[in-house]
């Protein structure tokens, strides 16, 4: 796949980092507050968003060429992402119709008024550009260019974690990130250190936030997922590590 790879400074931790809960870090089930992020079919999208998108085919459509990607190709569909921290930009997802092999998908960004478009590439008939695409300097540097031109307000823990989420969305339309109301349903039962893993938030004196969620990423297995973010909200650095049901139910 021909790809153009944004330059980028970010550090991607390998290993676990261990937050411990403290007054400087608060657990929280914010992330539905003020909105929560989520698609929509392409019925509800926006109408001025999607007459946007249909005044900049060509623009899409040639930038998708340096991905490897055609929509002449076959029938696509998208949905749009929505978001209460998005103001200046429409994101779209698209996703290939296929009958007899896998699907393609990508995500593009529109801004509003003037811009380039920028696309996040998910899927190749059925295949990941590369393995972890969260952990992708490209995918990071396009989620900070989002944000410097939406400068969203990130005054409360909602706001923060949204921040997260919206970023996980890029790649899952329904990230199962571990919350108070489906812990015990996603897990098999009450887990005893039930507080470690709810979304949390860690502010960092002048300097910016931590956030740290837990995310289900198959039957049995789950990712530990701990943000950096500056004061404005750029994403300076992203740590994944894998876990399994029983380590999620066991004691600390």
């Amino acid at each position: 796949m021909k790809r153009t790879f944004l330059a980028v400074s970010v550090c991607v931790v390998l290993g676990l980092y261990q937050l411990q809960l403290s007054a400087g870090e608060r657990t929280t089930s914010a992330l539905t507050r003020n909105g929560p992020t989520s698609y929509v079919p392409a019925s509800k999208a926006a109408p001025e968003h999607v007459r946007l998108l249909d005044q900049r085919t060509n623009d899409l459509d040639r930038l998708l060429d340096l991905y490897n990607y055609s929509r002449k190709a076959s029938l696509w569909d998208f949905k749009e992402l929505q978001s209460p921290l998005i103001k200046k930009d429409a994101i779209f997802k698209f996703e290939s119709v296929e009958s007899s092999e896998g699907s393609s998908a990508f995500v593009a960004i529109v801004p509003l008024v003037a811009g380039e478009i920028s696309i996040v590439p998910l899927w190749d008939h059925g295949l990941r550009p590369i393995r972890n695409v969260e952990l992708d300097p490209h995918n990071i540097a396009i989620f900070n260019a989002l944000v410097a031109r939406e400068q969203p307000m990130l005054k409360t823990d909602s706001d923060r974690l949204n921040l997260a989420a919206l970023y996980l969305h890029f790649f899952e339309e329904q990230p199962k990130i571990l919350e108070e109301t489906n812990l015990a349903a996603i897990l098999g039962k009450t887990p005893a250190r039930t507080k470690s893993l709810l979304p949390s938030v860690r502010l960092v004196a002048n300097d910016g936030f931590d956030v740290r969620l837990f995310e289900q990423t198959a039957a049995d297995g789950f990712g530990e997922i701990l943000f950096s973010f500056d004061r404005n909200g750029t994403l300076r650095s992203l740590t994944k590590e894998t876990r399994t049901k029983a380590e999620m139910l066991d004691n600390e």
